[in-house]
């Protein structure tokens, strides 16, 4: 059986959801040892992996910095600054630290999204890398060069590591653009169970209409938001961290962050999603070709270029963060309400990815 460990980027959930769709994508191929080497919560591969029977074992350590955020929408440079600083340059004793466990398990094949350090672990240890990005932390930084030194010496540092990956792919939507390399399509979790029977179980009729409010991995502050403007027959759902188990205050209910609900389940059972801009949100949206009712990240470089896309291939709406904040979006939402839904499935970008390595393995290129 062949070993292969994720080294996966801690900054919000995209880069673990986009980790977790390559590995089921891969298990109905062939069967995989899968170690995942990230800070990401333990609960987020449980609910992800663990109804699969997939042979995987996740070793909790940061391999990333990537921006540190204050909430969903806004960035901390100050504090992201002090994290760069004390994660690089990794250090030859944590490299050979790391190095040595990758050695010891046998593994074959190290596959980074997007982090820079499970490149470098895979120099360390003379075996093949491939990473997965659609975008790299390089080019994220180029913005901030003005802010502070650290950013520009960080870039060009990290810049250099990307460059020894053994395979690269990029995947839709793209922010940076190499034409020279492989291109999927957006990489997303397939559902699960079917939109009766999520409904069923949050107790909303088949025949209700229901809007998710999400933010990806950075949770917002549920208690400020009202839903009695709209109607009884319509019920939102947002993922919040003002609670700790679900709660239902009439038409509105509220689930914590770390919820048992398959969040691809929970999109496909919608009627409209509410969020951030984010990766995997766009992602599992576009799979389910729900309608979306986004707010973009102003001073995030990645926003622009998802945005792009969302406004091509998604019936969507833009507001902003103080129109979402002071809950002005109803009419947005009961626009996006008697929109109608996109039918057609489109290829997920995790079969071409694991299409990818397979083929690698068979020809003995991996």
């Amino acid at each position: 059986m062949k070993k292969i460990a994720f080294f996966v980027s801690e900054h919000g959930f995209g880069h673990a959801a986009r980790t977790c769709a390559v590995i089921e994508s891969l298990m109905k191929i062939s069967k995989f040892e899968c170690h995942i080497f990230s800070h990401v919560h333990e609960w987020f591969f449980r609910n992800s992996l663990d109804q699969l029977d997939i042979d995987y074992r996740l070793h909790p350590i940061q391999v990333d910095v990537g921006l540190v955020q204050s909430d969903p929408f806004h960035e901390d440079l100050h504090l992201t600054l002090e994290s760069l600083t004390k994660f690089y340059p990794i250090s030859p004793k944590r490299l050979e630290e790391i190095g040595s466990l990758i050695k010891s398990l046998g593994i074959e094949l190290i596959i980074s999204d997007i982090s820079p350090f499970g490149l470098l672990v895979a120099q360390f240890c003379n075996i093949r890398s491939l990473l997965i990005e659609n975008f790299t932390w390089d080019w994220i930084y180029e913005p901030y060069f003005s802010f502070s030194p650290k950013f520009e010496e960080t870039s060009h540092y990290l810049q250099e590591i990307y460059k020894t990956a053994t395979f690269h792919i990029q995947t839709e939507p793209v922010c940076s653009i190499d034409t020279s390399l492989q291109r999927t399509g957006p990489i997303f979790r397939e559902k699960r169970m079917g939109r009766g029977k999520i409904r069923k179980r949050l107790g909303i009729d088949t025949d209700a209409q229901m809007v998710l409010i999400t933010m990806g991995g950075i949770p917002v502050n549920g208690t400020q938001f009202k839903s009695k403007n709209f109607s009884k027959n319509c019920y939102f759902l947002m993922i919040t961290q003002s609670v700790r188990s679900q709660e239902q205050r009439d038409n509105l209910i509220l689930l914590p962050h770390d919820h048992h609900y398959f969040h691809p389940d929970l999109i496909h059972a919608s009627d409209v999603v509410v969020g951030k801009v984010g990766y995997s949100t766009i992602a599992e949206v576009y799979s389910a070709g729900v309608p979306f009712l986004f707010i973009g990240r102003e001073n995030f470089r990645e926003s622009i270029y998802l945005e792009n896309f969302i406004i091509k291939n998604l019936s969507s709406k833009k507001i902003s963060f103080n129109q979402f904040q002071n809950g002005e979006w109803q009419d947005a939402i009961e626009s996006l309400l008697s929109s109608s839904r996109n039918q057609v499935i489109p290829l997920n970008g995790a079969d071409i990815v694991s299409d990818f390595i397979t083929k690698g393995i068979n020809q003995n290129l991996i």
